[in-house]
């Protein structure tokens, strides 16, 4: 196992905490990443990955149930049709802006099925990022047409990995998803037309890339 652990311009004491961390531990990759898009280093991240599965955690999440990452593992292991799976997560907001919930509900998922489909995902995002376990196609380095701007990120991600299987469903809430003023879309349920004002346009190159590449 490894675990990449990526800084993104901080400004406060975290790098030092990483390196910290990676001394103690071998399986810790830190990338302090210093380019010219700060806040997105995705593709030179992406790039250190080589495993036969990977899942990802932001800063914002965190993980809930000790098995998660073994339990995926076994589903992948198990169920080779399928290229990721994913599970509900709980959903919280720091200022109590809105009750906390599990998502997907049962009403938000297509279809009460265990395998669900990249038609499935072309309708809507249904997995948030803690969630989605994948077995990595990018193993042999990303491809020069990889768009690493892809607003919603993890949206572009997880069709691209849906592109070459199904897509499992674990019914356990393993996740956490904390919803706070600085975050890119807990903005965007408080102030929707700002929120498009500073994003719309990049979800809309985004589209353009997917329809590209199919």
């Amino acid at each position: 196992m490894q675990h990449i652990i990526v800084d993104s311009i901080s400004t406060d004491a975290i790098r030092q905490i990483i390196a910290e961390y990676a001394a103690k531990h071998p399986s810790i990759r830190p990338f302090f990443w210093d380019g010219p898009h700060p806040g997105n280093p995705v593709k030179s991240m992406f790039a250190l990955c080589r495993t036969e599965y990977a899942a990802m955690c932001d800063g914002d999440d965190y993980f809930i149930h000790e098995g998660k990452l073994q339990r995926q593992v076994d589903f992948l292991e198990n169920n080779p049709k399928c290229s990721m799976c994913f599970h509900p997560v709980y959903m919280y907001w720091e200022s109590g802006f809105r009750p906390p919930m599990n998502i997907p509900s049962p009403k938000d998922l297509p279809a009460h099925r265990p395998h669900y489909r990249i038609t499935d995902l072309m309708r809507g995002n249904f997995m948030s990022t803690a969630s989605v376990m994948y077995r990595w196609r990018f193993r042999d380095g990303m491809p020069d047409w990889f768009y690493e701007d892809a607003l919603p990120g993890d949206w572009y991600w997880h069709i691209l990995h849906a592109e070459q299987g199904h897509v499992g469903f674990l019914p356990d809430v393993m996740s956490a998803y904390r919803r706070h003023p600085g975050g890119l879309w807990s903005g965007g349920e408080i102030d929707f037309a700002a929120h498009k004002a500073r994003n719309g346009l990049n979800e809309l190159r985004t589209l353009d890339k997917i329809n590209t590449h199919f």
